[in-house]
């Protein structure tokens, strides 16, 4: 496979060559009259993070009308046909991961988003997968994954008030700390939890004369029942304030230097289903159970719960019973919603924590999380949303997935690795064009890290 990758890499240099001697211009994009070298691209399929669906869909569309680009030894290539199609279904961050071999070494095409249920050319997953998983990926596929940040995501609080339990007052700020000890379970019911936030902020709240009052109705705390890469990036954001109370029932914080992802345990107190054991499903699926459910509190990402029938607070109407809540000190610039229409709200920048960006740089991203308690800007509550592809097509664990042939493999490789780049160039994927409503393109450092990664993808 190395002595054909390396003649085919030859045959291109040559071309390339041989076309620049001509005059021919390198730097044309699809569609343009000048000529460039073309290489054979193939329809792909992903599948994997639910919080990305929103956000494929758009990229799906878009390259569908522009096409892409390759970048191969430093040239530019265009994909033949020049808009090669892709699809991306949502199942769940630990889908996608099962599929590539996380946790069995052996891939797992049954676990596919596609109707064919053939391995997917790239996966999804909002819970980046670890060093061992990576391993685990490698012997599976005979090449090496790599784990490219692709975009950022607010995660909203959302909620259903209890029948006769009303929030009267023009904000709803969640303290962290009260946020943290819900989630633990702490609060037997609505109106202990709205006390503690009213000790904190000032809230106040009326319960109207009815059967079901705050005191009398429970906190039901409304959980992913699948592997959610959501529940690890939400848990990790609690993490920060009480990390010992989540090591132990959860597994979700730093633990002698690694973190563990566990996305499904939680303490005792928190339910996986509602309404007669139905699980709770991908993003859709909480967001319908909080929906469903009075007296529930729950989290999903802002493009799901926006597409259901949750509002800012600040914006519902009189009495409405359902809406996503601000957190610690919000204000209105501070909700998930940004300031400006159709954008998430996410803090604009990141800061690498020591030795963690060299650690990016070679596809390993388990120690990089988005939360930040301690902003002063934007909101605090995000995550950013990966996608892992094969660092080689072209190896005998593969070519019987994609085709069955090397020049299927090859085909399959090269548009993944065209699609890569596309998703997470500043003048692309990363365009304000190209962000979904709801989602918050990367910072610029770390965009500049998942470029280089983007790169490693061969076909």
């Amino acid at each position: 496979m190395d002595m054909y990758l390396r003649m085919r890499r030859a045959v291109i240099a040559t071309v390339c060559a041989c076309s620049a001697v001509a005059g021919v211009g390198m730097a044309a994009g699809p569609g343009s009259a000048l000529a460039l070298p073309v290489v054979n691209c193939a329809a792909i399929t992903g599948s994997g993070s639910s919080l990305q669906a929103e956000q494929q869909t758009l990229w799906t569309s878009l390259v569908g009308t522009v096409g892409f680009l390759l970048k191969i030894n430093k040239l530019t290539e265009e994909c033949s046909p020049g808009n090669p199609a892709i699809s991306y279904t949502a199942t769940s961050s630990g889908k996608g991961l099962a599929e590539f071999g996380a946790g069995t070494s052996v891939l797992e095409p049954k676990e596919a988003g596609n109707a064919a249920l053939k391995l997917d050319a790239y996966i999804g997953t909002d819970d980046p997968p670890t060093k061992a998983q990576l391993g685990e990926m490698k012997v599976a596929a005979g090449t090496a994954a790599w784990t490219t940040a692709v975009v950022a995501a607010p995660i909203a609080m959302i909620v259903h008030l209890p029948s006769g339990c009303e929030v009267t007052t023009t904000e709803v700020p969640i303290p962290n700390k009260v946020l943290n000890e819900a989630w633990l379970g702490k609060f037997a019911n609505w109106k202990t939890f709205l006390t503690a936030i009213e000790t904190a902020n000032g809230l106040k709240f009326k319960e109207a004369t009815a059967k079901v009052s705050c005191e009398g109705s429970p906190v039901l705390l409304e959980v992913r029942s699948d592997n959610s890469g959501t529940s690890y990036a939400f848990k990790q954001y609690l993490c920060q304030f009480e990390i010992a109370s989540w090591q132990v029932p959860a597994k979700g914080c730093e633990q002698d230097g690694e973190f563990i992802n566990d996305s499904k345990k939680w303490p005792a107190a928190v339910s996986e289903t509602h309404k007669a054991g139905i699980l709770n499903e991908k993003g859709k699926g909480e967001v319908e159970a909080v929906e469903e459910e009075p007296g529930s509190l729950g989290y999903a990402n802002l493009a799901d719960a926006v597409k259901g029938k949750f509002t800012s607070f600040l914006k519902k109407p009189v009495g409405a019973s359902i809406f996503w809540a601000q957190v610690e000190n919000a204000t209105a610039a501070r909700e998930p919603e940004g300031a400006t229409a159709g954008t998430g709200n996410c803090t604009a920048t990141y800061t690498f924590p020591t030795g963690v960006e060299a650690e990016a740089k070679k596809g390993e991203w388990e120690k990089v999380h988005y939360g930040n308690p301690a902003a002063t800007t934007g909101y605090q509550i995000c995550t950013f949303t990966y996608d892992v592809g094969w660092e080689n097509y072209l190896v005998t664990n593969l070519e019987k997935d994609y085709g069955g042939t090397l020049k299927a493999a090859e085909e399959t490789g090269n548009t993944a690795q065209g699609y890569f780049e596309y998703m997470v160039r500043s003048t692309e994927g990363q365009a304000a064009t190209a962000i979904a409503p709801d989602y918050n393109a990367l910072p610029a450092n770390v965009d500049k890290v998942a470029v280089e990664d983007a790169e490693k993808l061969k076909g």
